[in-house]
C-alpha cells in the first residue's frame, strides 16, 4: 500500500534469514506466491476458525479501501467454502476483535458484530 508518507516503489524485499543479498541459498528453491507489503498494523483476516486467538491459518486479506467507516478488500477464500470464514479486523496497535464476524451468503442466522477493539471501524460484510 503506498500512501502520502511512502508513495515510492519499494526497490528490494528480503524475506527469510538467506536472501540478505548474498547468494548463500544456492541449491534451494525458493517459491513466493503472492507478497503484500504494508507497513502499517492494520490489517484484515479471514480464518475458519471462530476465535482469533485459535485461528491457527489466518488469511490476510488486502484493502482496496479502508477509512474510519468501512474496509473494502477483494475477497481471498484461499479455497475454503465463503460460509466457513471469518472476518478478523487488526488495528494500529495490533489489537483484533476476538470473536468472528462470521461471512454468511445464505442460509444466515441473525446478524451479530464481533466484539472490535475501541477504535477499530465498524464492520459489515457484504
Amino acid at each position: 500500500m503506498r500512501t502520502n508518507d511512502r508513495p515510492g516503489k519499494y526497490n528490494q524485499f528480503y524475506f527469510d534469514q538467506i536472501s540478505n543479498g548474498v547468494n548463500a541459498s544456492k541449491g534451494m528453491n525458493i517459491y513466493y506466491d503472492n507478497i503484500y507489503v504494508d507497513n502499517s498494523f492494520h490489517r484484515v483476516y479471514v480464518s475458519e476458525s471462530a476465535t482469533y486467538n485459535s485461528a491457527n491459518k489466518r488469511l490476510i486479506q488486502v484493502p482496496t479501501m479502508w477509512d474510519d467507516n468501512r474496509i473494502e478488500v477483494d475477497l481471498n477464500t484461499g479455497g475454503a467454502s465463503v460460509d466457513s470464514l471469518y472476518v478478523y479486523v487488526v488495528d494500529s496497535n495490533g489489537n483484533a476483535n476476538e470473536n468472528g464476524a462470521r461471512i454468511c451468503q445464505s442460509n444466515c442466522p441473525e446478524a451479530q458484530g464481533p466484539s472490535a477493539p475501541p477504535d477499530a471501524p465498524s464492520l459489515s460484510v457484504e
